[in-house]
């Protein structure tokens, strides 16, 4: 990672697990690792994105909530740093 540097990612899902590691595993390497992830979910299975907390929005089947679920999410990481 670059010095003073900040890292993102953008995790898109429908939040069901096919293959790799856990939704927990994942979060807890990108925290140790200084990286703010955040998800934004797609179709219908709500529950699947809890683990997340308060880092993810979710689309639906509707791309036309993307912009400010990214503004959203976005807006959020922002207010947790200061």
């Amino acid at each position: 990672m670059p010095p003073g540097g900040q890292n993102l990612i953008m995790h898109i899902t429908d939040g069901i697990k096919n293959v790799g590691v856990t939704v927990e595993y994942a979060l807890e390497f990108c925290r140790l690792q200084g990286v703010d992830l955040i998800t934004l979910g797609c179709g219908r299975a709500v529950r699947a994105f809890y683990p997340y907390g308060d880092g993810w929005e979710l689309l639906g089947t509707s791309m036309d909530k993307l912009p400010h679920a990214v503004a959203t999410l976005l807006k959020r990481k922002l207010v947790k740093r200061s």
